[in-house]
């Protein structure tokens, strides 16, 4: 069995498998993601599925699980989600992951992340009165970019 975990981007999907206590990036026929468009998304996911299985030598489809961070978009979440029915084994909510980032970006001295927020995925996230605020892309927020992402969210969640 092999489990990748995918973060669901606006126009990309993102593989990492676990490594130790943190993630590599899986390059996927050579890119570091796998683009995608919204109205092929059934024909997308079969496509990285078939690459997949003959990437890691699989016998077939049934040996691939994906751990998934969804999109801020729940559309966009649904859409990978429902072609990707059956190999999902685990989902995790950016709204959960995304506080635990801003508490540790600010614990490792990232400067004005109170003020300005986080940039992921074009948007951005300010904390706010223990909430999350989320609008447009900040040009002075910290820009949090999928390595980065993955290792404050996998010290504790993933």
């Amino acid at each position: 069995m092999q489990t990748l975990y995918m973060v669901i981007c606006r126009d990309a999907l993102y593989l990492y498998e676990k490594d130790g206590t943190g993630f590599k990036r899986q390059y996927i026929e050579g890119n570091p993601e796998f683009h995608y468009q919204t109205n092929h998304m059934k024909d997308d996911v079969k496509k990285l599925l078939d690459v997949l299985v003959e990437e890691y030598n699989l016998d077939g489809r049934s040996e691939l699980t994906f751990c998934l961070i969804e999109n801020e978009e729940p559309s966009v979440t649904k859409a990978v989600c429902r072609n990707l029915d059956g190999y999902i084994s685990r989902q995790y909510s950016l709204d959960m992951i995304i506080p635990e980032i801003i508490r540790k970006t600010k614990a490792d001295g990232i400067p004005l992340i109170e003020e300005s927020g986080i940039n992921f995925d074009d948007r951005n996230y300010l904390p706010v009165n223990g909430k999350i605020n989320k609008r447009d892309f900040n040009l002075l927020g910290y820009t949090l970019d999928m390595d980065k992402m993955m290792e404050y969210a996998g010290q504790e969640k993933l």
